[in-house]
């Protein structure tokens, strides 16, 4: 996949962003807390759904640099990879029709933020942690 392209689907997308070593415990010791509370639940385990012009706003203000958010049209995307074209196309396109979590997605993410076991990283907080280091 060519660095910095997205196709045009993900316009809207909403992506979950985790801090996956400092936040995934969150959710695991909620659960390990009160297993039968949560039998049967599913967390939808994300600080927060960001669009991309979102992430590429945080990431600008993060490094003082300009970042950009190019889209490129769909069939465009499925060129510029060298396999699973039509899988990826529809894997990246997803979000855009069903949300990542499905139709539901802010809610479940709101749900397993507020049942988490501590206060979890914005994506900022993580940027301010671990640097990008852009050239």
């Amino acid at each position: 996949m060519a660095p910095g392209l997205w196709p045009a689907t993900t316009l809207k997308a909403q992506m979950p962003m985790i801090d996956a070593v400092g936040d995934t415990g969150k959710f695991v010791g909620a659960i390990l807390a009160e297993p039968v509370k949560y039998e049967g639940k599913t967390f939808c385990a994300a600080t927060a759904l960001y669009s991309m012009e979102e992430v590429v706003a945080i990431m600008s203000k993060a490094t003082g640099k300009t970042v950009v958010y190019k889209q490129i049209p769909l069939e465009d995307f499925k060129k510029s990879l060298s396999f699973g074209h039509d899988i990826f196309g529809e894997a990246f396109s997803y979000p855009e029709e069903f949300g990542y979590f499905g139709p539901d997605s802010e809610n479940l993410v709101a749900w397993a933020v507020q049942n988490a076991r501590g206060r979890l990283s914005t994506l900022e907080e993580y940027l301010e942690a671990h640097p990008l280091q852009l050239a």
